[in-house]
């Protein structure tokens, strides 16, 4: 798996990686990047130039991004809802083992 940052699929800056482990079976689910600060200063900064871009376009070309959004969750709402189910599940599991260890 990779992270995306600035529209391009990227790995961490020092290529760590954290396994994603299933807690009710122990299998690994997949791996996932392990974010260093340059990561996220990356990230920031594309989202600070995504935003600025995003305010000078028009109201109406805003919207019709906006509606394009609202739609592909809409089409994929029983997707979207299966996968945040099991990232809550992943992540409560991950902080339940940090305050075990």
């Amino acid at each position: 798996m990779k992270m995306l940052i600035d529209s391009q699929w990227v790995v961490s800056s020092d290529n760590e990686h954290r396994e994603i482990i299933n807690p009710s079976n122990g299998q690994i689910i997949d791996s996932v990047p392990e974010a260093i600060i340059d990561d996220v200063k990356m990230a920031v900064e594309a989202a600070q130039r995504g935003k600025e871009a995003m305010k000078r376009l028009p109201a109406h070309e805003r919207s019709a991004i906006l509606f394009h959004i609202a739609q592909a969750i809409e089409d994929n709402k029983n997707e979207l809802s299966i996968l945040s189910l099991v990232y809550h599940r992943i992540l409560n599991y991950l902080l339940f083992s940090r305050r075990c260890r």
